[in-house]
C-alpha cells in the first residue's frame, strides 16, 4: 500500500513537472509573440523571430512526446487530477489562448500586407514579360 503511493507521488510529481516546462516553453512563445507584434507594427522583420518560434514548436512537441507515457499512467490511476496539476494545466491553457490569438493576428497583418502587394507584383511582371516580349 505505502509502495502504491509513493508510486502515485512520484508519478504525480513527474508529470507535474512536465507541465512546468510546457508552460515555461509557452511562457517564452507568448513573449516572442508580443515581439513579433511589435517588430511587425514597426514594420520590421520577424524572420528571425519565425525561426525561433518554429524552434520553441518543436521543444514543445519533444516535451509532450516525452511525457506523454507519464501522463496517461497518471491518467489512469488517478480518479481527479491533484489541485496543483489541475491549476499548471488551467494558467498553461489560458496562456496558451492569448498566445493562439496574438500569432492569428500576426498571420492576419501578414495575410493583409501580401493582398496589398499582390497588384504591384503583378504589375512589375507584366512590365517585365512586355520589356522581354518588345526586347526592352
Amino acid at each position: 500500500m505505502n509502495q502504491h503511493k509513493n508510486n502515485s507521488v512520484q508519478l504525480e510529481q513527474q508529470v507535474e513537472q512536465s507541465i512546468r516546462q510546457l508552460l515555461e516553453k509557452y511562457k517564452g512563445l507568448d513573449c516572442l509573440a508580443d515581439e513579433m507584434l511589435r517588430r511587425q507594427a514597426n514594420s520590421e522583420s520577424i524572420e528571425g523571430q519565425m525561426k525561433q518560434l518554429n524552434q520553441g514548436k518543436s521543444e514543445i512537441q519533444e516535451i509532450e512526446e516525452q511525457s506523454r507515457g507519464v501522463k496517461e499512467q497518471y491518467r489512469n490511476s488517478q480518479p481527479q487530477a491533484s489541485e496543483a496539476i489541475s491549476n499548471l494545466t488551467k494558467q498553461t491553457a489560458e496562456l496558451l489562448l492569448g498566445t493562439i490569438k496574438k500569432i492569428d493576428a500576426l498571420e492576419s497583418h501578414a495575410r493583409k500586407a501580401h493582398q496589398k502587394l499582390v497588384p504591384s507584383i503583378d504589375q512589375g511582371v507584366r512590365v517585365n514579360q512586355m520589356q522581354k516580349a518588345y526586347g526592352g
